[in-house]
């Protein structure tokens, strides 16, 4: 993400452009070594929004960190075609116990994958991934409530893209769809519509289309005409209303879709 690691978001509450808070998001009802890869181990066939990926178990030397997880958080851990390390394991175990446990009702598994990584960037930029420039370093899976964790650059990454997902999580399974559209237009989205209009200043009479911004009180009285769906594409379920984000920050992929922007701001203000 253009948002992602490294970078800053400011946070006000209110009715604003510039961001939301960690009380905003509460607000809205919210030893080192890489051990060698084991062809041998049990593996699982597992689809994943399209992909086929392979569950392998952590080696033999690594389970007690898996079943640590497993124990505190009811997650299970799996590598897939590359492993995790040792180091990642005691990372992802610090960020999961630093977040709130009812946030992590939307996590069954997180699985390490370099495969889906490499598709994900050679497409353009995608609503699934969690990407800084051209790379992605994470994915969440609604439909089996999965976390991937990709090949990273650091071991502390784990940290923010492991929070990032799980606020896909949290939007996905902790909120009621009122809350995250209250979210959306706090953060700064804008509800448009277009009307056809006559254009001055010439002969021909042509007929145009002029934008019509609502008012955040009229836009979240259109929220019926919306779904998680069309959120991500940016428009009401039939078309008649467009979602615009600031104009500032349309170039940061947190504001490539609401689903981006509520994941940029957890990942940050938690």
């Amino acid at each position: 993400m253009v948002l992602g690691i490294g970078s800053n978001m400011p946070s006000i509450s209110s009715w604003g452009t510039q961001g939301l808070s960690a009380s905003d998001l509460q607000g809205t009802g919210l030893g080192r070594f890489t051990p060698s890869f084991r062809p041998n181990a049990e593996q699982v066939q597992q689809n994943n929004s399209g992909y086929n990926i392979q569950l392998r178990n952590v080696p033999d030397a690594l389970q007690f960190l898996a079943e640590e997880i497993k124990k505190k958080f009811n997650i299970k851990v799996h590598n897939s075609d590359i492993p995790f390390s040792e180091e990642e394991l005691k990372m992802l175990n610090y960020v999961l116990a630093n977040l709130p446990g009812e946030h992590l009702k939307g996590v069954k598994t997180i699985v390490k994958n370099k495969s889906i990584q490499m598709n994900m960037e050679t497409m353009p930029e995608s609503i699934f991934a969690k990407r800084h420039h051209s790379r992605a370093y994470g994915a969440y899976d609604k439909n089996s409530q999965r976390i991937l964790v990709f090949d990273l650059d650091t071991v502390d990454q784990i940290i923010p893209v492991v929070k990032h997902e799980v606020g896909h999580a949290v939007h996905s399974y902790n909120m009621t769809f009122e809350e995250f559209f209250k979210f959306t237009l706090k953060s700064g989205w804008d509800v448009v519509h277009y009307e056809q209009t006559f254009l001055g200043g010439n002969n021909m009479y042509n007929i145009g289309m002029q934008q019509i911004k609502l008012s955040k009180r009229e836009a979240f009285e259109q929220k019926h005409n919306f779904d998680m769906d069309s959120m991500r594409s940016k428009q009401s379920k039939f078309g008649k209303y467009n979602l615009i984000a600031p104009v500032e920050k349309q170039h940061l992929y947190a504001y490539s879709n609401p689903c981006e922007t509520f994941a940029s701001y957890y990942e940050k203000a938690m």
